[in-house]
């Protein structure tokens, strides 16, 4: 469907469960989700602004991709009147089962993670904005302190994260 033929539809749906029906699960359900349309709207407002032109040339690959569009988000705090975000970055593809030593497919995923992590602090110092980020990175690897039998990345030894950014000692 359409978007506009799904506003149509919403709009039915939300005057169907208007704020005197006294049904307030309908009626919550309704204004949130009414709610979330317009907002994602908004984002995708963000995401299509053309004055935006990263200093940075990310990867096309799915982390430098992902970071470049945290860093479009970034640049538009202020038209979105935020003080303060918080995004989530996934990554996957680390569940080896047997030793990532000289794996190249290990040491690519690792590369790629290297170049994005690099390419959006650059951005971020391109923004003057480094200092007031702060990039966490957990793993659910690594969760146990005895590794598999073949010594893969899916067990390992008690788990693996850092922190990085500008203001980071």
């Amino acid at each position: 469907p359409s978007y506009t033929s799904m506003i149509d539809d919403l709009n039915y749906l939300h005057n169907a469960t208007s704020r005197n029906s006294g049904r307030f699960f309908a009626d919550t359900w309704s204004s949130r989700f009414t709610q979330a349309i317009v907002q994602n709207e908004e984002i995708v407002g963000y995401f299509n602004d053309a004055s935006y032109n990263p200093a940075t040339n990310f990867d096309g690959d799915s982390a430098g991709t992902r970071l470049k569009a945290v860093a479009r988000m970034i640049k538009a705090r202020e038209a979105r009147n935020v003080q303060r975000d918080a995004f989530f970055v996934e990554i996957q593809g680390f569940d080896f089962h047997s030793s990532t030593v000289g794996d190249s497919t290990f040491e690519n995923l690792i590369g790629t993670v290297d170049k994005a992590l690099g390419s959006f602090k650059t951005e971020m110092e391109s923004l003057s904005l480094w200092n007031n980020v702060v990039v966490i990175s957990l793993s659910d690897f690594g969760r146990t302190l005895t590794p598999n039998s073949g010594s893969g990345s899916d067990h390992a030894w008690g788990g693996n994260y850092f922190m990085m950014g500008g203001s980071v000692r």
